[in-house]
């Protein structure tokens, strides 16, 4: 943590609610730092904020929000700001599997995928950026899987 000018310990996360996300809020909660949660499921995500409370977290926000909707997601980035203050980091996080078969046509599905993986990391980045580039100061993280490297057969999409 260093080598990052931290300035607010703020850090918002997609894809919160479960996996990866909810290890990192509940990474950053120990280390004392305010979390802007967003994810789809209400639940799960109240469940990781409570959590994330019991490790430290100085303040906890969530917006349940699906990310391929860019005004709602937009919208949450920016309450998210206005409730926690400047964001010091941004991890775009949220992402799906999805299912290809072979002898089928995939292209709903694809087209999702690329959507909540790609196109919704894009929107929040921008978002992001510009803000960050205002402020002089932010780390963005964007979060890929070895399954770009090494393909999975049921998820062609995906890798």
């Amino acid at each position: 943590m260093s080598i990052l000018k931290i300035k607010n310990k703020t850090v918002i996360i997609t894809g919160a609610s479960d996996g990866i996300g909810k290890g990192l809020a509940i990474h950053f909660a120990k280390l004392g730092f305010s979390l802007g949660l967003i994810a789809r499921r209400t639940e799960l995500l109240l469940k990781v904020a409570d959590e994330c409370k019991k490790n430290g977290a100085i303040k906890v926000e969530i917006e349940s929000v699906d990310v391929t909707n860019s005004t709602l997601f937009r919208a949450a980035l920016d309450n998210l700001e206005k409730k926690l203050g400047a964001t010091d980091i941004f991890i775009s996080n949220a992402g799906i599997a999805g299912v290809s078969k072979y002898k089928k046509d995939n292209h709903e599905n694809a087209i999702h995928v690329l959507n909540v993986n790609l196109i919704a990391s894009i929107v929040g980045i921008e978002w992001m950026k510009e803000r960050m580039v205002q402020r002089g100061s932010g780390t963005i993280v964007g979060v890929s899987s070895v399954a770009a490297a090494r393909g999975i057969p049921t998820a062609g999409t995906y890798s």
